[in-house]
């Protein structure tokens, strides 16, 4: 089970994503701790004033499919909304609390293709009462992608398309906990009686996000407006002793990547060189794309109704987008044929390219144009929405059915092989794609890769010669033309490092098919050296306003594609920020230790400036008692500050310290 399963909800609509663009440059935070202009343009997204603000607007449940495999024509659900905390429409808690907006942000401006969101909340209810509300946990971006195009050339901006729209798609897939259900009659909403069965408090999400549009002159321009993208997704049933980011099932990459493994006979994805911001990785992706345009990796699983056996994909960011076509179209080709690899690597076609529903065949090419109008989500990002957020379905024969269980799937666009599973059906990924350690301690529990083989949980990682792992551990090296290098910064590079540490157990856990435990742990501190005389010359005084170093672990194997490797830039399997805490005092003082601190924020983040000025000490110390608030929430809370969660425990716990001690003060004074 899974949201690529029986029975499964889809939705589309629109976006909204306002982070700052100032802490998208490495060298931002050196020069605002030295008084030094900053860097404003740090790529095509240029929203300084930005507050990392993410909720969906406009979004529509758009098809119900059963756990027959059917899609439901009486859903009560259809065409209702589905939200989240927004700026409109105030939700409050039971206890009647509001709500705090969702967040979204990168785990360090040095990767930035792990952006997280914290404090996803979901909401559907029907004018009938029908529905359900829960939250997610957090995730990570997974299958960053840039070589899909935007629908149309942008030939002054290639990491753009139409209308400085960015050619970038991505997904986020979680757990969603479910707070309540609305079922005021079993049997009206066949979608809810299944996915709440047995009692069931867990679901699985997936959200699909592209063509989100960058340009800020566009703030009031309907259909194209600025700071929202296109939004598709998918919600169904889940086991809870499943990975929460992976789909337990099988995976499909770009033809090319797997050839490669097949004619060289390893493909080593734990290199040590890469460029890991966004606009870089842009850059790189496009460059690369320009002699082959190969699809994105995609999921896929086997899934039954009692009687017939499905496979199911989604490509809803798989496929290549056409050009100079209505916006979103996707690009699969006059002839798309889904199959597998017989054993002498020949492409056998399913019998069926599709399902029967309701005594009609519908074929995968008419799943994949089956649009839906959504004219409130067009105010804001004009686009063609499909309604199954690009999930398709293909019934199996029997005998297809059992052939699957140990060959290949593949995937031909005009008779060209376009995705294919490793050879093996091995499929390899980390299920927490980002972590933050302090000195001298280890990743907790529930940090796991994932071992899955032709879709089933495999109960050792490497039960085969061919998918011996290796794991590298990295930090980000400068080198002098980084500051410089103001826009594009290529400069960053990972090596290898002995500050941290990764092992990943043999044998799965017992209670957790397929998933093995996976350990990180650090060593002390590394002391950052002084400031250099000239900014030409330095090693990482560029991070030392962050007080952390960036660290990657990259995993590789000599007989499968591993992770989420694709056209451009390696995408390390997990980023570490490894906190330094090298600015710590049990004295603190605004002139020596906050104010220095707190007046960095102040100049990377403007947009708090409306809220409360955090560089001035008087207008601190009058909202200390909030701020310690703030300060003091579980990082996963969407109001924990800083948002942007790049502040060590051990500085925050001085700055609550030096808070506490000025509420104090302001007591004893009232007092006298």
């Amino acid at each position: 089970m899974s949201y690529l399963g029986l029975p499964r909800m889809n939705f589309a609509g629109a976006f909204f994503a306002n982070p700052s663009n100032l802490n998208n440059y490495t060298g931002n935070y050196e020069f605002a701790a030295t008084d030094q202009d900053l860097v404003y343009e740090t790529g095509p997204y240029n929203n300084p004033q930005g507050v990392a603000q993410f909720y969906f607007r406009e979004t529509k449940i758009t098809q119900c499919v059963g756990g027959d495999g059917q899609v439901i024509a009486d859903e009560p659900l259809d065409g209702n909304d589905i939200g989240t905390v927004n700026t409109w429409d105030a939700q409050t808690s039971a206890d009647g609390k509001a709500y705090t907006l969702a967040k979204m942000v990168d785990i360090d401006p040095d990767m930035q293709f792990r952006s997280e969101l914290y404090g996803i909340r979901i909401f559907v209810k029907t004018p009938d009462g029908y529905g359900f509300s829960g939250y997610t946990e957090t995730p990570q971006l997974r299958d960053l992608y840039f070589a899909r195009g935007a629908g149309s050339n942008n030939d002054d901006e290639p990491t753009l398309g139409y209308n400085k729209m960015q050619v970038a798609c991505g997904t986020w897939h979680q757990r969603l906990y479910i707070d309540e259900w609305f079922i005021p009659e079993a049997g009206k909403s066949r979608t809810l009686d299944a996915l709440s069965a047995g009692g069931a408090m867990e679901l699985d999400i997936k959200l699909s996000v592209d063509m989100f549009l960058c340009d800020p002159n566009n703030k009031f321009t309907t259909g194209d407006m600025y700071c929202y993208g296109r939004l598709m997704g998918t919600i169904g049933a889940i086991a809870s002793n499943m990975p929460k980011q992976i789909v337990p099932g099988r995976r499909m990459y770009a033809a090319g990547l797997v050839d490669e493994l097949n004619k060289n006979g390893a493909l080593n994805s734990a290199q040590n060189e890469g460029v890991f911001t966004r606009e870089a990785g842009a850059k790189a992706a496009i460059s690369a794309a320009e002699e082959a345009a190969p699809w994105n990796s995609t999921d896929a699983c086997v899934q039954s109704d009692g009687a017939t056996d499905y496979l199911i994909v989604d490509m809803g960011t798989t496929t290549p987008l056409k050009e100079d076509s209505p916006l979103g179209i996707l690009d699969f080709g006059n002839n798309l044929t889904l199959g597998y690899l017989d054993g002498s690597d020949n492409f056998v076609a399913f019998a069926s390219q599709g399902y029967t529903q309701a005594g009609s065949f519908v074929s995968v090419s008419d799943q994949l144009t089956d649009y839906i109008d959504l004219p409130g989500a067009n105010e804001y990002r004009k686009s063609v929405y499909l309604k199954n957020a690009g999930v398709v379905q293909v019934a199996l024969t029997a005998a297809e059915a059992t052939i699957l269980k140990s060959a290949q799937l593949s995937i031909q666009s005009n008779g060209q092989a376009v995705l294919k599973e490793n050879p093996g059906g091995y499929y390899v990924n980390t299920e927490t794609a980002s972590c933050r350690l302090a000195p001298n301690s280890s990743s907790g529990d529930g940090f796991t890769l994932t071992g899955f083989q032709y879709g089933q949980p495999m109960s050792t990682i490497n039960q085969a010669e061919n998918l011996s792992l290796q794991i590298t551990d990295n930090v980000v090296e400068y080198n002098s033309e980084a500051l410089n290098f103001k826009r594009y910064p290529y400069s960053t590079k990972s090596i290898p490092t002995t500050s941290f540490t990764t092992e990943v157990s043999s044998e799965a856990l017992s209670q957790y098919p397929g998933q093995f435990q996976m350990s990180i742990s650090t060593g002390a501190g590394q002391a950052f050296q002084e400031k250099p005389p000239s900014l030409k010359v330095y090693n990482n005084w560029i991070r030392q306003p962050l007080d952390s170093l960036c660290g990657y672990i990259q995993i590789g194997s000599t007989g499968a594609v591993i992770g989420e490797p694709s056209v451009g830039p390696t995408i390390p399997a997990v980023t570490l920020l490894f906190w330094q805490d090298q600015w710590i005092s049990d004295t603190p003082n605004w002139k020596d230790n906050i104010g220095p601190i707190l007046s960095v924020y102040a100049k990377l983040y403007p947009g708090m400036a409306g809220l409360i000025d955090i560089a001035d000490e008087p207008t601190v110390i009058s909202f200390a008692g909030a701020l310690i608030a703030r300060f003091s929430l579980k990082v996963k809370d969407p109001a924990f500050m800083p948002v942007v969660r790049d502040m060590s425990p051990a500085t925050i716990t001085m700055m609550n310290t030096w808070l506490t001690e000025q509420v104090a003060k302001s007591k004893e004074g009232s007092a006298s």
